[in-house]
């Protein structure tokens, strides 16, 4: 069933060269020189290195912005849209919805991939990165994927049973204790 403290979105996966030569096996095998891992190994080597052919540039992290935002905890259950502002390097800012999935605890973090720093001669934008902080409940407090509610209740209902009203994320419910 649909579980809304999930862990949703996407995941993301990191390659570099050494990554690629473990999956696709080292340049040079047994196949002997000018094979077609030499050929494959050379391609990978030429696109993930900063040789002297082209210029070292800034990691994709240190373009990264990270904006702290507060979120009621009803819309950390169930998920939002909200609206920020978000200055750009030429000065301007920038009016962006970022949508909240539901089940986001304190600590989430929500990329929005290009909405980070300028990219330096030519290069892509950085990432924003929004961590959310779920504000405490009255009545209600997180358990994991757990929704934790405390409902009074006297000995006499509980020795004799009763009918109690329980608030509930969606409302009240009436609950039989037996």
């Amino acid at each position: 069933g649909f579980d809304p403290f999930a862990a949703g979105g996407r995941s993301s996966y990191n390659f570099s060269t050494g990554n690629l030569r473990d999956l696709f096996g080292h340049a040079g095998g047994a196949g002997g020189s000018g094979g077609f891992a030499d050929s494959f190994g050379s391609i990978f080597e030429d696109l993930f290195s900063a040789g002297p052919s082209r210029p070292a540039q800034e990691t994709s992290s240190d373009l990264d912005v990270e904006k702290n935002v507060d979120i009621r905890f009803e819309d950390a259950v169930r998920g939002t849209s909200i609206q920020l502002r978000i200055p750009r390097s030429n000065g301007t800012m920038d009016h962006i919805q970022v949508r909240i999935p539901p089940g986001v605890d304190t600590g989430s973090r929500i990329r929005v991939a290009g909405k980070g720093k300028a990219g330096r001669h030519g290069g892509p934008d950085g990432d924003l990165y929004i961590i959310t902080q779920v504000q405490p409940h009255e009545y209600f407090t997180r358990d994991g994927n757990n929704i934790i509610c405390d409902a009074p209740v006297t000995l006499g209902e509980i020795m004799l049973g009763a009918k109690i009203d329980v608030p509930t994320i969606d409302g009240k419910i009436s609950m039989t204790i037996p």
